[in-house]
């Protein structure tokens, strides 16, 4: 069970954190944040919200150009800069105009790439890796088939990933799991947040009467989501379908590649493509589907299905970190039984989903993840210690000439 690191404390409490008003947040993200299409682009703009509600002003650094997403962030009031990692002249003159007390990468790629000049111009400046989900773990369980590979099999990804974390000097995971394997691998404590993605319950939902059918929610350039859909295609619907022969199956995500969007109402297969309202979408069905074959983190679906009053159906994978709702099954045949014993019987219906409804407002509230957030921003221990200041002399030389090695070979 996921249980806060900190003593609990009432709204009014917030008066007596130390005080953040005036502070400035500068974040680095790979992309610029889109909610409408990732859990992680709804987390970071989640972060974002709290520090500005908090009196932080907030930017945001990122490789990628102009687009819809940025003009959002700056309609919220945050300052987007384009800034491209290899080009010396034009970065560092955009970043020295900038005075950050607090930096957060959104992924340990983002703190190899722009972290020795964050480090450089902002030296006083608390540095934070948002992992998001452990992309060494995800890689190692797409190229292994293990749900538990060894460090050795986490390979170069892990040592990557680690170093990146113990420079930058704290981290934020969203998982349990992740949390113990960083200090199994004997990461600092006092330097990590178990921070999960938060997701708030909607009221008045339809019932059981007013929903009908099946349906699957994800991203489709995020491998996890591309095969789990292509296996539940495959293997899992059939064995459904023979079951309830008029039974629909709707698959909302955004970037669908052909083979998904092909799905027209063959075998009771819809592709709906990318919707700008998920909960809207997840309200209409009964039961949403996902059968993760890998993957890491915590799965923002699964918590949208549950705000919306979902019950959800995955294997042990699905719901790893995420406490005790959710019905768990690893073959496709069971999970074909349990998912169609979910969309025919009420009674199972309705007690799944005021489990997942209960779980979500004990562990994945947003003002427990504000309030978590908010105290371990000022207990981020200061001073250096010796792995961070070693990878930091090393890692970052490291990366500092190989980015000054592209920028050269840029020009030529």
């Amino acid at each position: 069970m996921m249980r806060p690191r900190f003593a609990k404390r009432s709204s009014t409490d917030y008066a007596r954190l130390p005080p953040m008003a005036g502070k400035k947040a500068l974040f680095f993200v790979y992309v610029w944040p889109e909610p409408r299409s990732s859990a992680a682009g709804v987390r970071t703009r989640e972060l974002i919200a709290i520090l500005q509600r908090n009196g932080w002003q907030v930017s945001a650094v990122s490789p990628s150009g102009l687009g819809p997403y940025r003009d959002e962030l700056n309609a919220l009031g945050v300052q987007t800069i384009t800034c491209d990692p290899n080009d010396s002249p034009p970065t560092e003159a955009a970043l020295s105009a900038l005075s950050p007390d607090l930096v957060i990468y959104d992924r340990f790629v983002m703190e190899e790439q722009f972290g020795w000049r964050a480090r450089a111009l902002w030296p006083s400046a608390v540095q934070v890796v948002d992992t998001q989900d452990l992309h060494s773990l995800r890689r190692a369980r797409e190229r292994t088939g293990k749900l538990h590979p060894s460090p050795m099999e986490m390979g170069e990804d892990l040592l990557r990933e680690l170093a990146s974390l113990y420079r930058a000097g704290a981290a934020l995971v969203v998982s349990r799991f992740e949390e113990t394997l960083l200090k199994e691998l004997g990461f600092p404590p006092s330097r990590l947040l178990c921070l999960p993605f938060s997701a708030a319950a909607d009221t008045g939902l339809p019932d059981f009467s007013e929903r009908r059918g099946f349906c699957f929610l994800g991203n489709f350039r995020h491998a996890p989501n591309l095969d789990s859909v292509r296996w539940l295609l495959a293997e899992h619907w059939p064995l459904i379908r023979a079951r309830l022969p008029e039974a629909e199956l709707n698959l909302y995500g955004a970037y669908p590649p052909a083979e998904i969007s092909a799905h027209k109402g063959k075998n009771g297969v819809f592709a709906r493509g990318p919707v700008l309202d998920h909960r809207a979408a997840l309200r209409s069905h009964r039961v949403l589907l996902a059968p993760l074959r890998f993957g890491a983190g915590i799965k923002g679906k699964v918590l949208e299905a549950w705000g919306s009053g979902t019950p959800v159906v995955g294997t042990a994978l699905t719901f790893e970190g995420m406490g005790k709702a959710g019905i768990a099954a690893e073959c496709p045949a069971d999970l074909a039984e349990r998912a169609v014993e979910l969309h025919e019987n009420e009674s199972a219906w309705n007690a799944e989903r005021e489990k997942g409804t209960t779980n979500l407002r004990a562990h994945f509230s947003p003002e427990l993840v504000e309030r978590l957030f908010l105290e371990f921003l000022p207990s981020i221990p200061q001073g250096d210690d010796l792995v961070g200041r070693m990878l930091r002399h090393h890692g970052a030389n490291a990366s500092k000439y190989f980015s000054r090695w592209i920028e050269a070979k840029n020009r030529v």
